[in-house]
């Protein structure tokens, strides 16, 4: 549950948007079947950017960043 407290977290928005720059362009970089790691970096770059927050869905929480954090606080 911290883990996932942290992803929605607005540091958590920060580090999925930095990360998933770096896997990005790591992975377009190398090429071949590096791609996949391209793909997820642009996914956990636009879940960062966006507010999102998919792994709350394991826990039935909102996938809304605010209202992710507002479940949290209560």
């Amino acid at each position: 549950m911290a883990v996932l407290q942290f992803f929605g977290s607005t540091r958590g928005r920060w580090v999925r948007v930095i990360a998933g720059i770096a896997l990005a362009v790591i992975g377009g970089l190398l090429g071949g079947w590096w791609w996949l790691m391209a793909l997820f970096g642009i996914f956990a770059f636009t879940s960062g950017a966006f507010d999102f927050c998919v792994p709350a869905l394991l826990v039935k929480k909102p996938v809304n960043g605010a209202k992710f954090r507002a479940s949290y606080t209560k």
